[in-house]
């Protein structure tokens, strides 16, 4: 004798796995989302393209501006300063021998490195900028890798 089936005993699928899945993906979605997010960003730092007729015009064999390395140190207790000219000058008397020596010359196209030696105060590499801004050099870049 067969028993008739009784509706409310009917069993489906165990859906525990297919639940399991479903959330391992869910986690590795937004696990994964954080990684793309500064990929977005990257299009902004990369420089325009340039028209043909810029790249054109440019000299492939033009060399680059030159940069001129001025260092401030210390010799016999006083600061000096080397880099624009021959030997060292103190630096209470750097700035006359700066402007003797960029006389007719466009100052605002020099490129300066400025660096320290060891034992220099701040102050005295602060005084040569000034001193170089004053004579009419904007572009100074303080190298703070020398010793």
């Amino acid at each position: 004798m067969r028993r008739a089936r009784d509706p409310r005993h009917v069993y489906g699928p165990n859906l525990a796995p297919m639940v399991d899945v479903v959330l391992v993906i869910l986690i590795f979605f937004m696990a994964s989302i954080v990684f793309v997010g500064p990929e977005w960003f990257l299009p902004a730092a990369l420089p325009d393209e340039r028209t043909p007729d810029e790249t054109e015009s440019q000299d492939p064999y033009a060399l680059p501006d030159a940069t001129l390395d001025v260092r401030v140190s210390i010799e016999g207790g006083a600061p000096t300063v080397t880099g624009l000219g021959p030997g060292s000058i103190e630096l209470d008397n750097f700035e006359d021998h700066t402007r003797a020596q960029l006389a007719g010359a466009n100052a605002e196209a020099i490129k300066i490195r400025l660096s320290a030696g060891e034992g220099v105060a701040w102050q005295h590499v602060v005084t040569t900028q000034d001193i170089l801004t004053r004579v009419g050099i904007r572009q100074i870049a303080l190298d703070t890798t020398a010793n």
